[in-house]
């Protein structure tokens, strides 16, 4: 008996660990430290739990559907409530023991503590691969159509045209590509050159997607067939929100990493004194 274990059973499991961990990132670092005093606790918990509240309940009055990314996205907002109280606490430390301005202390707070205003930076990090993973696998659309020549079709904002279609030979491979005028709400976004190239040693065609890339979405243009000749082909067109921002939110996970493993300076030892010289050898010299 052979069980295969798909998308579905990983997205059972994994999602409420990921959940789980979000929120020990937000509650985590507002324990109080040696001893988890409630009182003090719900009081530092109190600001970023209502901000989650509102992320969600407003999320859900613009009409955003899927309880999973919905309750992701309140948990983001929650901790990243967390963060800048935290910052503003370490400031508030040092200028008691400092005359100096707001700016000034919140530097030497974060000097002097490198390990966790580093490990906050990281956390926004995880908070923001959190949201685009979540946006991408909830809010991602596709659509798949054989298109002659000239044809167009539609998924979501995006049209994809067939312009034309294209082949080239070499002794290694021979490829196919086609030519589709990608467009969002009328505006040009060029024409792109999804392909499928045949190995004599393969079996199948591999394919070579195109992707247009923005700041808020990435749109994935692949060709799967192409009739004899070559006057027709079946393009799919897939929209996936948020994918750049997991490699803002890797690289903000890097900086925090860095940031936190920096060596900072240390203080030289002071230098030992010489002996003193006795007096009668000072005189026999």
């Amino acid at each position: 008996q052979r069980v295969s274990v798909g998308a579905p059973y990983f997205n059972r499991m994994a999602v409420p660990l990921a959940l789980a961990m979000i929120v020990l990132m937000g509650v985590g670092p507002l324990v109080p430290w040696g001893v988890a005093d409630p009182r003090t606790l719900g009081r530092r918990l109190a600001v970023p739990t209502a901000v989650g509240l509102a992320t969600v309940g407003g999320l859900g009055l613009a009409g955003l559907r899927g309880v999973g990314p919905v309750l992701t996205f309140g948990l983001a907002a929650f901790v990243v409530a967390t963060i800048p109280a935290q910052f503003a606490a370490g400031a508030r430390a040092v200028r008691q023991g400092h005359d100096t301005g707001w700016a000034r202390a919140l530097a030497l707070a974060v000097t002097r503590r490198r390990r966790l205003y580093g490990g906050l930076v990281v956390h926004t990090g995880v908070v923001l691969a959190a949201v685009a993973i979540a946006a991408s696998s909830a809010y991602g659309s596709e659509g798949e159509q054989r298109l002659e020549i000239g044809d167009s079709f539609s998924v979501g904002s995006h049209t994809a045209t067939l312009v034309g279609i294209d082949s080239e030979r070499t002794d290694r491979r021979m490829a196919i590509s086609a030519r589709v005028a990608l467009s969002r709400g009328g505006r040009d976004l060029g024409v792109h050159a999804p392909a499928l190239s045949f190995y004599p040693s393969a079996s199948q065609a591999i394919g070579t997607p195109s992707v247009d890339s923005g700041a808020l979405r990435d749109a994935y243009l692949v060709l799967t067939s192409v009739n004899d000749a070559r006057t027709a082909a079946t393009i799919r067109l897939a929209l996936n929100p948020l994918v750049p921002w997991l490699w803002v939110a890797g690289g903000v996970m890097v900086a925090g990493a860095l940031f936190a493993g920096w060596p900072g300076r240390r203080p030289r030892p002071a230098t030992p004194a010489p002996p003193p010289v006795p007096v009668a050898e000072e005189i026999t010299s």
